[in-house]
């Protein structure tokens, strides 16, 4: 909660551990993240963890995505780079 001016306010913030993309927290964006993303958006698993849908969510739109994985598949094939 926030106080300013006799005005006050709340805000929620999001922390997580690792980078975006990473989303089995190996240190590495690997096919398995992406994989672990298609399965998500293909609705085979969910991504429950607010850590690792938080990392699934490379463009921090709020949702998990097929932008996500091209992202993430754009990574691993060095065509461009997820900014933390």
């Amino acid at each position: 909660r926030v106080r300013y001016g006799g005005e006050s306010d709340t805000y929620y913030i999001r922390v997580y551990e690792g980078m975006r993309g990473d989303i089995n927290g190996d240190e590495k964006i690997t096919i398995t993240d992406m994989l672990a993303v298609k399965a998500h958006i293909l609705e085979k698993s969910t991504l429950t963890d607010i850590n690792n849908a938080t990392k699934a969510d490379t463009n921090q739109d709020g949702k998990i995505t097929i932008t996500d994985f091209i992202q993430i598949k754009a990574h691993i094939l060095g065509k461009s780079t997820i900014i933390q």
